[in-house]
């Protein structure tokens, strides 16, 4: 019986130094090495940022493990929770042209979550549950919600507004959808014939996506499948994140506006809430003045 599931690999550490601060990259990678070995993941990717420039990228263990492919900095993962980044990206963006209200029901969208006056706010800021806006409770399943509102709001299939409104500007050869997920929201080749200019992003992820593994009862890494909820569909590799982070969607980025990805940052009112001073799900910190 399986009693853990590793995503693979260890996708990214995204660490942002400031000018004072000073780093021995030979003393650094020993460090993350040495956990992925002692936590027996397979291999995982890292890059290190000094003042919005990559400043140290490589990869440690394996793709592969049967074929003994190493991890590069082209190799791609299943993002995770990163995808929360994007989607609030989306989100913000929907707001900007004037297509969506943070304060407006869930009702409005076809949600029913239990409760009273929750907003696409309070599902943004994991604030949806117990009294609405006043207590933050994480929840990956209400998050994933939002794709519902984004389509809602835009008329446009998330994963097909996520590739025109992110992937390609910021020209993240090495990202897409998952897959299986694709299937169940529009036909792939239908979606690739209309749109050619898609396509070598589906094949570069897809020829680099790294294998998944999970850890048995045994303490054996064995392989095994990607889940397929929410959070788990976007791929990626380092070298496209990290050119994304440091364009526009790194948490530590302050030029948000300016790259066309959102076009002004957003008022304080939209970033700030009265009880919560948390922006874990939000990822707005670079978005707000």
């Amino acid at each position: 019986m399986i009693r853990q599931f590793l995503p693979t690999i260890f996708l990214l550490i995204c660490i942002s130094l400031n000018a004072q601060k000073k780093i021995n990259i030979m003393e650094f990678t020993s460090g993350p090495d040495s956990i992925r070995t002692a936590l027996k993941i397979p291999g995982m990717a890292v890059a290190v940022m000094q003042e919005g420039a990559v400043i140290f990228e490589d990869g440690f263990g394996y793709s592969d493990l049967s074929r003994h492919q190493k991890v590069t900095t082209n190799t791609c993962f299943r993002i995770a929770s990163i995808t929360k980044t994007f989607t609030s990206t989306l989100i913000m963006q929907l707001v900007e042209q004037g297509k969506l209200d943070l304060q407006t029901p869930k009702s409005k969208f076809g949600l029913d979550l239990g409760g009273r006056n929750i907003t696409v706010k309070n599902l943004l800021t994991h604030t949806s549950e117990i009294e609405p806006g006043r207590y933050f409770q994480y929840s990956g399943y209400r998050y994933g919600k939002l794709g519902q509102v984004i389509e809602k709001a835009s008329g446009i299939p998330f994963y097909q507004l996520l590739m025109q409104n992110i992937v390609k500007p910021l020209s993240m050869t090495f990202t897409a959808p998952g897959l299986p997920i694709l299937d169940s929201l529009f036909d792939f080749d239908a979606y690739t014939k209309s749109h050619p200019e898609m396509l070598p992003f589906f094949e570069n992820s897809f020829s680099h996506l790294a294998k998944a593994y999970n850890v048995n009862d045994k303490g054996e890494i064995v392989e095994t499948h990607y889940p397929d909820e929410f959070g788990a569909f976007v791929v990626s590799s380092l070298g496209a994140l990290s050119t994304a982070f440091n364009e526009s969607i790194c948490l530590s980025c302050e030029k948000i506006s300016g790259t066309g990805i959102l076009k002004h940052k957003p008022s304080k009112s939209i970033c700030t809430d009265t009880f919560i001073t948390l922006n874990y799900s939000y990822n707005l910190n670079p978005h707000c003045s």
